[in-house]
């Protein structure tokens, strides 16, 4: 994943209409660099499973660069003594994409490369079948609580990792290309949509 870098800035102002009546707007913009994966290329194998509610689903994923937020807001002292003021706003406001949603979109857009991906040991709680050799069945650790099988774990692990750095670059077996499947309980990935926007709430 490359580096992000957040730009976000602001202007408003606040003007007295009347002695009791005041409007404050403002507009704020926030772009975030690297948090969609944008960088990469379109899947043209995904365009196979488009129809009349999908379409585009090979595309790369859009960047989103168009997020101005509007706000609004008044200050109004109904009888202008002071004593009573009533308040009110409105504003559209963006989050970037949790880190999560890049960890897992990434591996499944790349061909080839370096992988330290991740491969399911259980699913549903059934073992599954390991791309490398291992003196721990994952039988064994399928179905228990974290803490007993720990160990077993943190080992299963090092041999991943330890597996993938023998294999030197290579194809990328979760490769939504080839694997045509996705989900985290499947294949350890989720993908961005095509037409992905930035988080927001009003």
């Amino acid at each position: 994943m490359g580096p992000d870098n957040r730009f976000s800035w602001y202007v408003g102002d606040s003007w007295k209409v009347r002695p009791n009546f005041t409007l404050t707007v403002g507009l704020r913009y926030v772009r975030d660099t690297g948090r969609t994966d944008s960088d990469l290329g379109a899947i043209p194998a995904l365009d196979q499973f488009n129809n009349q509610f999908y379409s585009g689903l090979g595309n790369a994923v859009r960047q989103p660069n168009q997020n101005f937020a509007p706000q609004f807001g008044f200050a109004w002292d109904p009888k202008n003594d002071g004593k009573t003021v009533l308040r009110g706003g409105i504003g559209l406001f963006y989050e970037n994409s949790i880190w999560n949603n890049n960890l897992f979109d990434r591996p499944a857009r790349l061909q080839q490369g370096l992988f330290l991906g991740n491969t399911p040991v259980c699913s549903n709680g059934a073992a599954q079948t390991l791309p490398f050799s291992s003196t721990i069945d994952p039988a064994t650790i399928c179905g228990q609580a974290i803490g007993s099988v720990s160990s077993q774990i943190v080992q299963l692990q090092q041999e991943y990792q330890a597996f993938t750095l023998a294999q030197g670059p290579a194809n990328n077996g979760q490769y939504i290309g080839n694997a045509l499947a996705d989900g985290i309980d499947v294949t350890g990935t989720n993908l961005f949509a095509p037409q992905y926007v930035a988080p927001r709430s009003v």
